[in-house]
């Protein structure tokens, strides 16, 4: 019955500052609820949603992981994009971002780097 994970929800200490670093990654901004200090991203031809949250300063914003889905064509040159970007990859398990890491009991490839709250 489960197919995809519809949307997922991030913390974030600065709403405006949030939703310029996901549209640099080419995000659709869906929605802003500047009363309610969140707004929506769609990500892909699903349209899945990344909701953001701004936490009330003073508060702990927490740390979450999540994963965008590419093109398998597309993640050998994911590096290489986000320092386009001004995005800097991110050492994983011990290796320099060279390449993506491959994981086989997936199986994946992942290229990691951080979001402005230093979430992976």
């Amino acid at each position: 019955m489960i197919k995809s994970i519809y949307e997922t929800h991030l913390h974030v200490s600065n709403l405006r500052d949030a939703i310029s670093f996901y549209q640099k990654l080419k995000l659709q901004l869906a929605y802003v609820l500047e009363e309610r200090k969140v707004a929506f991203f769609y990500v892909g031809e699903n349209r899945q949603m990344l909701g953001l949250w701004e936490v009330e300063q003073g508060k702990e914003v927490k740390k979450n992981h999540f994963a965008f889905g590419v093109a398998r064509e597309d993640i050998t040159g994911a590096i290489d994009w986000l320092r386009q970007l001004g995005i800097e990859p991110q050492k994983s398990f011990g290796k320099e971002p060279l390449e993506p890491i491959v994981h086989t009991w997936m199986p994946a490839a992942s290229v990691y780097f951080q979001d402005l709250m230093g979430i992976p």
